[in-house]
């Protein structure tokens, strides 16, 4: 009976959701167990599961999922996915904005860093849009950055050729200052970048002329879980990036994820105590449960890049990574409300 109602709103949903949710959806573990466990042939209800009979008969779409399929280890993944659809709810429900989104603004993140005394790629001008940028004002290098964006998609690594030239280090090319204009216009009109937008220092690898590694460290209220080391290979094609994991004590995590791009050989950082120092001071400042934090390394030491709240898919680790950063992330919720407890935020409810 239980089985034959779950095959059943099963293959109503995938008829409903299309071939490409379903295909999506095909890849979650949790979502192949289930399907497993509604198409095996007998239909004796594991002992664990009751079924609510009044909700079933309302609504035949609820059918509950058995217990031993959800909730027995954590899931950074889940986790992730949670924030988001609480982020996204928030501002229609109550009107807010989480506070941590005006320091994922980027050029916002730098005065945060100011404040508490943190270096920075060097600001050399902020404009209103690509039209207003003084192109003849600019130094020989540069990094022209939009306020939000993701995937690198409006940074542009420029080496001055000419007085209307760049050559661009993220992608291999030259532009003309018209290219660079219309393409922002173009980026801009599709949703993917801000309007506004600046121009900063130019971090290069100590002893080099090739753009410097990101070090994106996922921190859990002052504890790192892993670093993610991304070398861009001078292009703006992300499949020919190339990525490795390293763990907190800087060992080598092998294939946790973007396993066709990895590459082991790439170098760990000049002063590795450095970096994993300021991503857990950062993060401890922050007082979140999870804050990814991106770092560079720069000849007179590391760098604040950016803060990244809600990293962009495809956030999919290996089963025993995701449960191991799901942990990291519950232990950080246990500490800052213990901390809340502590500090007597909730004494309005104690009773002596």
């Amino acid at each position: 009976m239980i089985r034959s109602l779950a095959r059943h709103v099963i293959d109503r949903a995938a008829a409903l959701v299309g071939p490409a949710a379903k295909r999506t959806l095909g890849k979650s573990d949790l979502v192949r167990r289930l399907v497993r466990w509604a198409r095996a042939t007998h239909d004796t209800p594991p002992a664990s599961v009751t079924i609510d009979t009044d909700l079933v008969t309302e609504n035949p779409s609820a059918v509950l999922i058995p217990i031993e399929l959800i909730g027995n280890v954590p899931s950074y993944r889940y986790k992730l996915e949670e924030l988001k659809r609480r982020h996204a709810s928030m501002g229609a429900a109550f009107g807010l904005k989480d506070p941590l989104d005006s320091i994922n603004d980027k050029y916002r993140a730098y005065t945060f860093a100011d404040r508490y005394g943190i270096d920075h790629p060097k600001l050399i001008g902020a404009f209103g849009s690509v039209d207003h940028v003084e192109w003849a004002e600019l130094p020989k290098r540069f990094v022209l950055k939009t306020r939000w964006g993701s995937s690198n998609h409006g940074v542009k690594a420029l080496v001055r050729e000419g007085p209307a030239t760049f050559y661009d280090l993220l992608r291999s090319r030259t532009w003309t200052v018209e290219e660079i204009v219309d393409h922002h216009h173009r980026m801009e009109a599709q949703g993917t970048v801000s309007k506004t937008m600046f121009a900063e220092e130019l971090i290069l690898k100590p002893g080099t002329n090739h753009i410097a590694d990101d070090w994106k460290f996922y921190c859990f209220d002052g504890v790192v879980g892993l670093c993610m080391q991304r070398d861009v290979r001078a292009t703006g094609d992300q499949s020919q990036w190339r990525f490795k994991f390293w763990d907190s004590d800087w060992n080598d995590m092998g294939p946790i994820k973007f396993a066709d791009r990895l590459d082991p050989d790439l170098a760990p950082p000049e002063d590795p105590a450095a970096l994993l120092e300021l991503a857990e001071r950062l993060s401890s400042i922050i007082r979140r449960p999870f804050v990814r934090i991106d770092l560079f390394e720069s000849e007179r030491g590391p760098v604040l890049g950016e803060f990244t709240p809600r990293p962009g898919p495809p956030e999919v680790f290996v089963p025993q990574v995701d449960e191991m950063l799901g942990r990291l992330w519950e232990e950080a919720e246990q500490r800052l409300f213990a901390r809340e407890i502590a500090d007597g935020v909730w004494n309005h409810i104690l009773i002596e």
